[in-house]
């Protein structure tokens, strides 16, 4: 049992050296993931949008509209989730010159399942269990298969099922699974051209297709949200090489975009300058050595934002179905904000002891594999 502490214990410093996991970093994903919690108690308890909140949809100033702000923190995601993955591989890569490429990517997968496998089954069974009208019957099966294999975006009808907040993680391993095809046309034509390239495709994709096609998977595919992921993987390539603005520059960006999103509601602007702005910040945060105290609450939000992602939309749904079959409203501002503190509160509170099972489940897992290889 004590052998067994050991390696888990070692294989975590030694995940989390490769990681050069940084508050910084933790705490924009704790941003991230209250803009999404904000979104999500819009959606489920003002009757997604159309209460006294829907009236600020149609102001000039819409881009403060919660909605809005859901969508920002999926972009932020994404591009910390691009940063994140580019740069743990090329450290990873970088302190181990001499191992075989499928060594590298033997690695990659182990971390990546570890990461994400133990807490999104656990997640995925009990929501499926709980919200299932008949959990055995055929179709239902079905769609537990479809999200276990995290392909519920490419088959029309089963995006928004069980829990619908999993769709980014479905698009997140999906470019997780494409990320090795990248690596390996940077090592062969440069960082810069393949990431240019690989960028600009992905914008035409995501701004071209509503108007070229209507099929279902081809406009789901993971490039098409791959814009801001890719600005991840090009700031993570560019940090280390050169100077990156400084605090006083991504003020300035963050200025001149509100200048241009707020009275123009321009598509092609959203599509471009949300992510754009939020590489720069990860960019810069992530060479910051120190990080004011008081981010600490976001930073330690930041670190159980996985488990807060997965849990959080159900509750809030299936509270809202519970005060609806009472006739509660939650449309009126203080029945709103009273629900919406409580909710958040409680799966905030859940989350940490969440995270931590699940990342002592991972180092379980893995002991187990090193134990049943060596045998």
């Amino acid at each position: 049992m004590k052998d067994t502490l050991r390696i888990a214990l070692a294989l975590t410093n030694q995940d989390r050296a490769l990681s050069q996991r940084s508050d910084g970093i933790d705490a924009l994903r704790g941003i991230a993931i209250l803009a999404v919690l904000i979104y999500h108690c819009v959606l489920e308890f003002n009757t997604g949008g159309d209460g006294w909140l829907g009236t600020f949809s149609s102001n000039p100033f819409n881009f403060f509209f919660p909605h809005h702000l859901g969508n920002f923190g999926v972009s932020l995601f994404f591009v910390i989730s691009g940063f994140c993955i580019h740069r743990s591989n090329a450290l990873w890569v970088r302190r181990h010159p001499q191992a075989s490429t499928a060594t590298q990517w033997k690695q990659y997968a182990r971390c990546r399942f570890l990461r994400i496998a133990p807490l999104y089954f656990l997640a995925l069974i009990a929501f499926y269990i709980a919200q299932s009208p008949a959990p055995f019957s055929p179709n239902e099966l079905i769609d537990l298969a479809i999200h276990a294999a995290l392909i519920q975006t490419l088959i029309e009808g089963h995006l928004a099922h069980i829990n619908p907040s999993f769709w980014t993680l479905a698009v997140e391993v999906q470019l997780y699974a494409l990320y090795p095809l990248l690596w390996h046309a940077i090592q062969r034509w440069g960082a810069v051209s393949v990431v240019s390239a690989t960028l600009m495709v992905s914008l035409a994709w995501r701004l071209g297709l509503p108007l070229l096609t209507s099929t279902y998977w081809v406009t789901h595919l993971p490039w098409c949200w791959g814009f801001d992921w890719l600005l991840g993987v090009g700031v993570a390539q560019a940090v280390e090489s050169r100077r990156w603005p400084n605090g006083v520059h991504i003020l300035g960006a963050l200025l001149v975009a509100l200048v241009l999103l707020v009275p123009s509601r321009s598509p092609v602007l959203y599509a471009v300058v949300p992510g754009i702005v939020f590489s720069m910040l990860v960019g810069w945060i992530a060479r910051l050595s120190k990080m004011p105290l008081a981010l600490g609450p976001l930073v330690t939000l930041g670190v159980s934002s996985y488990a807060l992602y997965l849990i959080h939309q159900p509750i809030m749904a299936t509270v809202a179905r519970q005060l609806h079959s009472m006739n509660v409203s939650t449309v009126d501002p203080l029945p709103f904000g009273i629900v919406s503190l409580a909710c958040c509160a409680a799966c905030i509170a859940v989350s940490p002891r969440l995270e931590r099972f699940g990342r002592r489940l991972g180092q379980y897992l893995d002991v187990r594999r090193l134990n049943i290889s060596e045998k």
